[in-house]
C-alpha cells in the first residue's frame, strides 16, 4: 500500500509543460523583465505553484492553470510598486501547509556610503 505522499507523487510526468517565464514576470510587473529568472517550484495537495521573479502561477497536477500569472506582491500584500525578488515556496506535507517567502527591497540595507544595495 502506498503512503499518501507516495501516491500523490506517482502521477505520470508531463512533457512539454509551458511553465512561468521571465516574460510572464514582465506582464505582471509593468513591463519590466528581470534576468536571470529566479525560479521556484513546489507541489502539494494536488497543486503545483511556480514563482518566477515577480510572477506566480498555480496549476493543477495535470498542468492546467488554476490562477495566474499574477504579481507576487499581491500574494504578500505589498504595494504593486515594491521591488521583490528571489521567490521561494514549500509545501509541508505533515501539516498540509504552503509556505512562500520573497526578498523585499525593504529588507535590503545599502552598504555604508552607498545609496542603493
Amino acid at each position: 500500500m502506498l503512503s499518501p505522499l507516495e501516491s500523490e507523487n506517482s502521477a505520470v510526468i508531463l512533457s512539454n509543460f509551458d511553465g512561468v517565464s521571465s516574460l510572464d514576470s514582465a506582464v505582471t510587473n509593468f513591463g519590466l523583465e528581470f534576468k536571470p529568472p529566479d525560479q521556484g517550484l513546489c507541489v502539494g495537495n494536488g497543486f503545483v505553484v511556480e514563482p518566477v521573479n515577480s510572477a506566480y502561477t498555480i496549476y493543477k497536477r495535470d498542468g492546467s492553470v488554476v490562477a495566474g500569472p499574477f504579481n507576487v506582491n499581491v500574494m504578500f500584500d505589498e504595494g504593486l510598486t515594491e521591488f521583490t525578488s528571489d521567490p521561494r515556496c514549500h509545501f509541508d506535507p505533515s501539516t498540509h501547509t504552503w509556505f512562500a517567502i520573497i526578498l523585499s527591497s525593504l529588507l535590503i540595507t545599502p552598504a555604508p556610503g552607498r545609496t542603493s544595495p
